[in-house]
């Protein structure tokens, strides 16, 4: 007795990574259609930009800014350390409430304490003010590139998280090129407190636009996106239509809070393969913030450049990165 195979007609073979995600393993990785997530990855990518940008657009200012507070390059300098200080221990701060809370959250609170930090940048005239504001200005702003690309991660599978991935980068190494080229541009004709005025508009604009839209992603909190967010994991929009409305037994719980724990992200420096890449990175990037940090005082003394001119000066990075 012989049998004989049904003979179906030929399938087109299956190229969207999301659909063999599916197909192979159940659910969706991520309920977001396409455009949802190019929206997100475009919003992130501009919150990555920030920060790098924040930093370098301070560089062509030194000399004004200790001219009018009446202090050493060298105290001025010391303001740039405290920058640094503060993004590196941000984004372990603000990673590990993400993780717990939902990326909204952290990205509102972040990106409320640098609109408030760079309103006071703007207004102070006092160095221990400067000091301490850009250091609150740095934990405010830093902890963006990592939500970022921990946003990328929730919404996008293995397959296809590199381009994503790339255009978040982007932002990051477009900040270093454009920051002192609009800190040159400003302070040439509108004074060093323009940067941060300038800053502060940007978050807002950043801002309302989150605030309204951008949904929450934390796999933590919605899962693949099915899950319905609570509270202010919910989008403005979202709050505003379902205002009045009880919530229902079927809700899911609220994310339990706890203290942020820095901690929780230095462990990754004991895996022999990460300490060597965060070696050498951290080389090239320190090497880097020597430059960028003296080149702007150094020319003007030198060459006598002007603010705008001294701006142009970083050009080179930009080309490099490209």
């Amino acid at each position: 007795m012989t049998t004989t195979a049904a003979i179906t007609p030929d399938e087109p073979p299956i190229t969207d990574a999301e659909t063999v995600a599916r197909v192979s393993s159940g659910p969706a990785y991520s309920t977001f259609d396409p455009r949802t997530k190019k929206w997100i990855t475009f919003m992130v990518s501009i919150a990555s930009f920030v920060s790098p940008m924040t930093a370098n657009i301070y560089y062509p200012v030194l000399e004004p800014i200790a001219r009018d507070l009446d202090v050493t390059i060298a105290l001025i300098n010391l303001t740039v350390t405290s920058y640094m200080i503060l993004q590196a221990i941000s984004p372990t701060i603000f990673g590990d409430f993400g993780d717990m809370a939902g990326r909204r959250p952290a990205y509102l609170i972040a990106f409320a304490i640098y609109l408030c930090a760079n309103i006071g940048l703007a207004l102070q005239r006092n160095y221990v003010a400067l000091l301490v504001l850009r250091m609150v200005q740095s934990g405010g702003s830093s902890g963006a590139i990592a939500l970022g690309f921990a946003m990328v991660a929730d919404i996008t599978t293995s397959s296809e998280r590199g381009k994503y991935m790339g255009i978040v980068g982007a932002g990051i190494n477009i900040g270093p090129t454009l920051g002192p080229i609009l800190g040159g541009v400003l302070t040439e004709f509108l004074g060093w407190s323009a940067i941060f005025w300038f800053c502060a508009i940007l978050s807002v604009v950043w801002l309302v636009p989150f605030a309204l839209v951008v949904p929450e992603t934390c796999r933590n909190v919605v899962g693949n996106g099915s899950i319905v967010p609570q509270g202010w994991n919910k989008t403005l929009l979202d709050t505003l239509r379902t205002r009045g409305t009880p919530r229902q037994p079927t809700d899911p719980p609220r994310p339990r809070l706890r203290l942020p724990n820095p901690l929780r992200a230095v462990r990754i420096i004991f895996d022999r393969e990460m300490a060597l890449i965060l070696f050498y990175n951290s080389i090239l990037y320190v090497a880097f913030i020597d430059v960028s940090a003296t080149l702007g005082t150094l020319f003007k003394r030198i060459y006598g450049f002007s603010d705008l001119e001294l701006g142009l000066c970083y050009l080179p990075y930009g080309a490099g990165c490209c």
